[in-house]
């Protein structure tokens, strides 16, 4: 059952992935917290689903933030937006 769920979030994930990196054509993503600590297996299989969705090589690449990779990522986006468009924020 374990490895089913773990499978079928590999899946979500490469296919979320997958989707972004078509639309915003990033030169590669960087991917943090808890993916990284389901271990090598898990991302050789993510690399492969990405690879066959993308038609290419995996853009993925890890980050070294481990599991504040979301914390920071979001914070960064807030500090972004505030500096774009403070109006935003409100």
């Amino acid at each position: 059952v374990v490895a089913a769920a773990v499978a079928s979030v590999r899946l979500d994930l490469a296919r979320a992935l997958a989707v972004l990196v078509e639309v915003l054509a990033p030169d590669a993503v960087t991917l943090g917290g808890y993916p990284l600590f389901l271990g090598e297996e898990f991302l050789a299989g993510l690399d492969a689903e990405l690879s066959k969705y993308l038609g290419r090589e995996s853009p993925r690449i890890d980050s070294p933030l481990g599991d504040e990779a979301p914390t920071l990522g979001a914070a960064l986006a807030g500090r972004e937006t505030g500096l774009s468009d403070p109006a935003a924020l409100a």
